[in-house]
């Protein structure tokens, strides 16, 4: 006899029969006064929002922007904290001849899209970053809910916001990340979290489900990362998956400073988009335990439902005691894919007209890209000649994954016409001449995967040359 095991469930139906809600302003009771209430949550996405319908239009003279929102609520008549945020938006709504006021804003976690960051990381642990970051802009933030990612990632900050770099983090290592009313920190492995308390179940809190379907539209099976080096010469990296049909995207980030930082955004980005969705909008009974990025029980036999979903956003409606969300995975990614032909990063265009899909970057900060060097002197992050006789410069051997079939040389520097570039696919056995902009393509006997670069400086009249950076885009 064959036996099968399924995963389930037992729900324990809830009572609101002594159901409370509560809201302070600056710690004044203004319970009796909301008509409407509700408020937003959301894991990585974002901080999460909230918007008071009052029916007394006079307490715009009594409460002003930053002030701070506390919403309280219970099914067991108890005061307890579920909300935090301040005041950003303070508007007179008219419906006919009845007058609203009504407040508005954003999670107290603002204060991170709210604070810029800088920051250089090298073969961390994600949370460890994380916590550095913490302790030096955003102190007052507990990190007792920070749990280790299992990844050791670099990545690099310049000039972005707390919550922009915490997002970054998430993609690298594949977490979640949201902040609770109590400035706790929750990072925890994506989908790792079960919302014990909580299920939806039909025909008992289910309210509505007008919608459920399969989604291809936002999978991607195909990402160009971008990033830029010191002087904005492309770093480049792409990833695929097979499928049916290609979608392609680029991803942009300035801080993107090497090709192993490029790589790991690439993988994060497709691990993320590249599977199908199931969707659907979701009306229940208030889940008052249910957390960001919680896994959650979802059981509607009308629609073929039953299962755990990850629910990274949800809005609690305290006032009609209800939640609603989408049965769907996303992230704050989705709102950075660019499909572009051409990026334009700091002052530099950054042109990819060949559509290659690698790059191998020499910047010229210090000697350990370089196999060999002769009468070359590197200063300020560029290479000089040594004496008005040729130098040379041949690079360490870069690997590819598989045999490379076309070449685009950008260099960026001083007088670079007194300098010849020659690249090698196959480890320094046969090198192809090329310049700054020249493309080639190599026939299939002179393809490999062993790339580096050889670099003659001569003296000119012109001034001698000075090297900033090289990128060899490469397919």
């Amino acid at each position: 006899m064959t036996y099968t095991t399924h995963n389930g469930y037992i729900y324990i139906k809830q009572s609101f029969e002594n159901y409370k809600f509560k809201v302070t302003i600056n710690d004044v009771d203004y319970t009796d006064k909301v008509i409407e209430g509700k408020y937003t949550k959301s894991a990585t996405k974002s901080v999460g929002s909230f918007e008071i319908v009052f029916v007394d239009v006079s307490l715009n003279s009594t409460i002003n922007k930053y002030d701070t929102v506390k919403i309280y609520h219970n099914k067991d008549g108890s005061d307890t904290l579920r909300f935090v945020g301040y005041v950003e938006k303070l508007e007179n709504r008219f419906d006919e001849s009845i007058s609203y006021f009504v407040v508005s804003g954003r999670h107290i976690a603002v204060e991170w899209i709210n604070t810029i960051v800088n920051g250089e990381y090298s073969e961390m642990e994600a949370s460890d970053i994380l916590k550095d970051l913490m302790s030096k802009y955003v102190p007052g933030y507990s990190d007792t809910y920070i749990e280790d990612s299992g990844e050791i990632i670099s990545i690099n900050f310049s000039n972005v916001t707390m919550w922009k770099a915490a997002q970054s983090i998430c993609t690298l290592s594949n977490m979640d990340i949201y902040i609770d009313e109590n400035r706790a920190v929750h990072f925890f492995k994506r989908g790792s979290k079960l919302c014990e308390n909580e299920a939806v179940v039909e025909y008992d809190n289910l309210i509505k489900m007008p919608s459920n379907s399969i989604d291809v539209k936002d999978t991607i099976t195909k990402t160009f990362v971008y990033g830029e080096d010191d002087v904005g010469l492309p770093i480049l990296d792409t990833k695929s998956v097979s499928d049916t049909i290609t979608k392609e995207t680029v991803f942009i980030d300035r801080n993107i400073s090497n090709i192993d930082i490029a790589t790991s955004t690439a993988d994060g980005i497709l691990s993320i988009y590249s599977e199908e969705k199931e969707r659907g909008k979701v009306i229940s009974f208030l889940l008052e335990d249910l957390n960001p990025g919680d896994k959650l029980w979802i059981t509607v036999p009308t629609h073929e439902i039953h299962g755990t979903y990850i629910i990274r956003q949800f809005t609690h409606d305290f006032v009609n005691i209800q939640t609603k969300f989408e049965l769907k995975d996303e992230t704050e990614i989705s709102s950075e894919l660019k499909d572009l032909k051409e990026i334009k990063m700091s002052s530099v265009k950054v042109i990819n007209p060949y559509k290659l899909e690698h790059s191998f970057n020499i910047t010229f900060d210090d000697y350990s890209d370089f196999e060999t060097y002769e009468n070359v002197y590197l200063k300020d992050s560029s290479a000089f000649l040594s004496s008005e006789e040729t130098g040379t410069i041949i690079t360490q051997t870069h690997i590819a994954d598989s045999n490379i079939s076309k070449l685009y040389l950008l260099v960026e520097g001083n007088n670079i016409d007194n300098s010849v570039f020659s690249v090698s696919v196959d480890n320094g056995m046969n090198y192809t001449t090329m310049r700054h902009k020249d493309y080639v393509e190599l026939p299939p006997e002179k393809q490999g995967k062993f790339l580096k670069v050889k670099i003659y400086l001569y003296p000119g009249v012109s001034g001698s040359p000075e090297l900033k950076s090289l990128a060899v885009l490469y397919s």
